[in-house]
């Protein structure tokens, strides 16, 4: 059945931070320890095992199993009013109801022509639905706020127009003095590209030979400070990401079997059509531990 989308960091992704959680968490307080060692030490500097190393020797597999929830290997279908022939063409506009929606996803599941794969899979589908192309456009946009794809963020572009279409051309805005000033950064040249490329392996080699000039203490101090900032960094990133998954766009629906049953079931969904005018599905086919990001993210 359809499941209202709730938008969830993924349950995969949060065990692997988890997993990783006790290097974060030790970095701060070893290069405190690092830092006092190192204030004792004159002259001959001893290498010494890093204690963290313990506590890290899982981080190939925290690697391998965020590569497994990254691995995407699935078929991607996107129907939308803007696809021809689908759909209710009427000048500029395009209407496309749920249930027409519906019927043109069944279509394309059994059309002979699609090189679907075969055995047990897994489908995720989604389906967004507005009143009128304002409408669509909004939900549209708290959907791919949180989890943008592309097709999706084309169609709402293409909702948008629409919606301001009888609007705008009675706008008479103050416009730029032509041409404008634009923002410019130093790589944007060509030249300036390849005099920095041909210019900084002559520095490398020169900041090489410099940092032998530097006591191992004070290289020693560089190196903790990065790692302090890095561990931070890192923190940050995690909470910002995290922090995005909120809210929720749409209905979407999880269904197995082989590509026959998925489309078997996949018509037994209910529809209600309703007010709604326009309509997008989505779908997501392959093997089904293919599927994890998607179903995690959608809360299904």
């Amino acid at each position: 059945m359809w499941k209202t989308v709730s938008f969830n960091l993924p349950g995969t992704a949060a065990a692997i931070k988890q997993g990783a959680a006790p290097v974060l968490n030790s970095v701060h307080g070893e290069v405190g320890a690092a830092q006092s060692r190192l204030n004792g030490v004159a002259g001959f500097i001893p290498v010494t095992p890093s204690p963290i190393s313990g506590v890290a020797g899982n981080a190939s597999d925290l690697i391998s199993r965020l590569n497994s929830l990254l691995a995407i290997s699935a078929d991607f279908l996107c129907v939308h009013p803007y696809v021809h022939p689908v759909g209710d063409k009427r000048g500029d506009y395009t209407y496309l109801s749920p249930s027409s929606c519906r019927d043109a996803v069944l279509a394309k599941l059994a059309d002979p022509y699609e090189n679907l794969p075969a055995g047990e899979c897994g489908a995720v589908f989604l389906q967004l639905t507005g009143y009128d192309h304002a409408d669509m456009a909004k939900k549209l946009d708290t959907f791919n706020s949180v989890f943008p794809v592309v097709p999706l963020q084309l169609v709402q572009r293409r909702a948008a127009d629409l919606a301001v279409l009888e609007t705008e051309k009675y706008i008479f805005g103050t416009g730029f003095v032509s041409p404008k000033f634009q923002k410019l950064d130093e790589r944007q040249h060509k030249k300036n590209r390849d005099m920095d490329a041909a210019m900084a392996s002559m520095l490398a080699i020169s900041h090489g030979y410099d940092t032998q000039n530097q006591r191992p203490e004070t290289r020693l101090q560089e190196v903790m400070e990065k790692k302090r900032n890095q561990a931070a960094e890192a923190a940050a990133s995690w909470a910002e990401l995290a922090g995005t998954f909120a809210g929720g766009s749409g209905q979407a629906a999880y269904l197995t079997g082989s590509v026959g049953q998925i489309r078997n079931d996949f018509s037994k969904l209910a529809i209600t059509d309703g007010a709604h005018v326009l309509s997008v599905i989505c779908c997501w086919i392959g093997p089904p531990e293919k599927m994890a990001i998607f179903k995690e993210v959608l809360g299904l």
